[in-house]
């Protein structure tokens, strides 16, 4: 978990932060166990993940920072962070064109910006578990409070 030390208090206000909850509803149609899943192994395995990617870098290992940051995509995209996401595949595109310094200069700030989303994300497992994070819209379909 040493990405969470690296936040600093002016980087970002972290009542602005938000899951998409439009998306996690489109994108897990309404199976919340599945949502569960994807938050799960999010928590479980994200630090060391990010971890692995900045040990990487630091190693001028283009190779493996790319292989890790294609696996962990996903798992932002499970518990509706897209716009993290596309950070992730910012600091690729920088590592397609062996950009070490930015890469890592983008990647800290990335470490930063998650590390204020990490409190949201505990909040909505936590909402999620308690199950109310979802209620019937006026459509009759399950959507994300």
């Amino acid at each position: 978990f040493s990405f969470y030390f690296l936040k600093t208090d002016n980087f970002m206000n972290t009542q602005d932060k938000h899951l998409d909850k439009k998306f996690l509803a489109y994108h897990y149609q309404g199976k919340v166990s599945e949502i569960k899943k994807g938050f799960t192994t999010f928590l479980s395995n994200i630090p060391e993940d990010i971890d692995e990617i900045m040990e990487s870098l630091n190693h001028d290992n283009i190779t493996k920072a790319k292989d890790k940051i294609q696996q962990v995509i996903p798992m932002f995209l499970s518990i509706g962070l897209p716009l993290l996401s596309v950070q992730l595949q910012t600091i690729e595109v920088y590592l397609n064109y062996a950009n070490i310094s930015k890469s890592k200069i983008l990647m800290n700030i990335f470490i930063q910006e998650l590390a204020d989303y990490i409190p949201v994300i505990k909040d909505e497992y936590r909402r999620l578990i308690e199950g109310s994070i979802y209620q019937r819209s006026h459509t009759m379909e399950l959507e994300l409070v």
